[in-house]
């Protein structure tokens, strides 16, 4: 008969390397029609307090539990064992033969001839593990036991007994504790320590890592197998070693996962960089990915970028949630017949406007010194003068060295003052105060006969200033969770939203986006 045994654990030890960015997982039953076993995973902890169905172990129950690591374990390691009632957990070998590893405490008891001698040997080790000193050693003697040799995989079970090593500590400074009671300091209040270490040069500082050349979001449509590459600089972590490990994270709950089946992540000896390759099998979604590195005392950074893969090629909806807005025109810039709403002018240079198949465009190729711009005045509250937000999609038809395409918020009548997020050309954009001066600008290849989100916030900070906000992607692409461009100290600014469809010989098209459909280039 089974017995619920709310106090048991087990753990798998990853001596010599660190926990970080290693897999684990404890095996469930395979479901019926399944040829897979039910699993819970745990990232980066290799200690296990409940079953795959997070309950209590039970004695006399044969579990299994599997640990795997992209560098030093590639394949998956299983572990098969029972937990006694009175006396632990007990490993098993396909013989049923193996206890355990030479180095490990269980094993020692196990090993005993009698109740006697294993009561024994737990106090021994329990007065030994609360001492720092002896418990540094025992530690060291469990996960090093040979330091020339590379050891093998081995697995350390610690019920009863449960340890964790001792960190060695690079320190400056020393506290030195007196032990004679009677001791009021010598007559200059200071004392000499020796340091019996002639190795020993105090504190080297090990600074944490740090993101140095932030990961763009990525965009696959291509069929087949595909891959892309990691910044190279994307972590700085001078003279000490990198670790980087790259997994999935949940966007809503924050957990963070092992990659889907079919996308990879290793090391490309040719160009020596470390690469993700996504295979023709996966299937069209968005994954946000979470890279971290890991320095040789285990100081963690990680960045985070997101994957859309979209081979179907079907345009992804950006967040409308705020459209009710009173100062929002993130909707309706045409009807749902892909008609032009009412209440908009053309300001600026006029040029040639064209309407057809639900895009309005830009045809004049004649340069001009002033921006070719929709203004939307009215068409209810989300357009209403003074909007602090807006949304639109734009494609690039013809660039020049100064295209100026995009959407901008709070411009007059007279297409002056107001503030823009724009194309300048196929490799960069920029923010504009039109008629005054140019903002911060970001790199973005763009291309001809593309769809582009735009999308520019306005926040006011002070009594005269506002702060611009503004992103811009591929509307095949999951939007940018950050704002990319900011502009801060801004003076404060009155007017309307616009979309701007050329300037100086370049010209684009205005596109409805409140559906999914897909409109030709």
């Amino acid at each position: 008969m089974s017995i619920v045994l709310p106090t048991a654990n087990f753990r798998i030890g990853t001596a010599p390397y660190p926990a970080a960015g290693w897999t684990f997982a404890v095996l469930g039953p395979i479901p019926d029609g399944e040829t897979e076993a039910l699993q819970r995973q745990q990232i980066g902890n290799p200690v296990f307090v409940a079953d795959y169905d997070n309950n209590p172990f039970m004695s006399d129950v044969v579990y299994k539990f599997l640990a795997s690591h992209p560098d030093y374990q590639s394949d998956a390691v299983l572990v098969r064992g029972y937990f006694d009632e009175n006396e632990g957990f007990h490993a098993l070998s396909d013989e049923e033969a193996d206890s355990g590893s030479d180095g490990s405490l269980s094993r020692i008891i196990d090993a005993a001839s009698s109740t006697e001698l294993r009561t024994a040997l737990v106090s021994l080790f329990e007065a030994a593990m609360a001492n720092s000193v002896t418990k540094r050693i025992i530690c060291e003697y469990i996960s090093t036991c040979d330091t020339t040799t590379p050891p093998t995989q081995t697995y350390i079970f610690t019920n009863p007994i449960d340890y964790e090593a001792v960190a060695t500590v690079a320190v400056d400074s020393i506290d030195v504790e007196i032990l004679d009671e009677d001791w009021e300091g010598t007559s200059g209040d200071s004392i000499d320590v020796e340091i019996l270490d002639s190795e020993w040069e105090g504190e080297v500082a090990n600074p944490v890592p740090t993101v140095n050349n932030h990961q763009p979001d990525q965009l696959i449509t291509a069929s087949g197998d595909q891959y892309y590459d990691l910044n190279a600089d994307l972590f700085a972590d001078p003279d000490d070693t990198q670790s980087l490990l790259v997994r999935r994270q949940d966007k809503a709950t924050s957990v963070v996962s092992a990659l889907p089946v079919g996308i990879s992540f290793g090391f490309d000896a040719t160009t020596g960089l470390r690469r993700i390759t996504v295979l023709s099998t996966v299937v069209d979604q968005i994954l946000r990915m979470f890279v971290t590195d890991t320095d040789s005392v285990e100081q963690t950074i990680w960045d985070i970028h997101q994957l859309t893969i979209n081979r179907a090629q079907i345009r992804i909806m950006p967040d409308v949630s705020d459209q009710t807005h009173s100062n929002d025109f993130s909707v309706n810039f045409f009807d749902e017949d892909s008609n032009p709403s009412p209440g908009y002018a053309f300001i600026g240079g006029t040029g040639t406007w064209g309407w057809s198949a639900g895009q309005l465009c830009q045809t004049a190729t004649a340069s001009s010194s002033d921006m070719r711009m929709v203004q939307f005045t009215s068409n209810g509250s989300q357009n209403s003068l003074d909007a602090d937000r807006a949304l639109g999609l734009i494609k690039p038809t013809a660039f020049t060295s100064d295209s100026r395409l995009g959407i901008g918020l709070r411009f007059g009548s007279g297409a002056s003052d107001g503030y823009a997020l724009v194309i300048t050309d196929n490799t960069s954009v920029q923010l504009l105060h039109s008629g005054v001066s140019f903002g911060p600008s970001k790199a973005f290849v763009s291309a001809l006969n593309v769809w582009y989100f735009v999308r520019m916030l306005y926040e006011e900070t002070g009594s005269s200033t506002a702060r611009i906000s503004a992103k811009i992607w591929n509307a095949l692409q999951a939007e940018p969770e950050s704002w990319p461009i900011v502009w801060e100290d801004q003076p404060r600014q009155s007017g309307y939203p616009v979309m701007i469809a050329g300037y100086n010989g370049a010209k684009g098209c205005i596109g409805p986006w409140y559906d999914s459909k897909t409109l030709a280039p």
